[in-house]
């Protein structure tokens, strides 16, 4: 049993997360990523940000929320931190106040102020 506890303290004191960098493995540039906010009912990558909600161009259904999905595959594809001038890129939003609320809301920790501050995607 001694010996159970020691190794896993030493496997736990040890352990590394597999971080790769996707876009360099699979040679992919960041500027050949499609961008924008996919509906969840007809998949299509036409959502717009309209009075507090996302609205598909296609079928016309509204989500609150329709944006965790694009800022997960960020997460996954480009990085662990996402700035204000970045989410707006990556989501298509033209308001920078419209962006620092959607942060806001999704209670990410960040550091820096102001144009300098970077938040921080939770660990999967």
């Amino acid at each position: 049993m001694k010996d159970i506890k020691k190794l896993s303290k030493l496997l736990i004191k040890n352990n590394i997360p597999y971080n790769i960098d996707i876009l360099e493995q699979y040679q992919i540039d960041e500027d050949d990523i499609h961008t924008g906010v996919f509906c969840p009912k007809c998949q299509t990558l036409s959502m717009v940000w309209k009075r507090g909600s996302w609205l598909c161009n296609s079928c016309n259904i509204t989500s609150k929320d329709a944006h965790l999905t694009a800022l997960k595959d960020y997460s996954l594809l480009i990085g662990s931190t996402i700035t204000n001038h970045q989410i707006r890129r990556f989501l298509h939003i033209s308001s920078d106040t419209t962006a620092k609320k959607l942060l806001k809301s999704m209670k990410f920790p960040y550091s820096g102020v102001n144009k300098a501050r970077e938040y921080y995607f939770p660990k999967p």
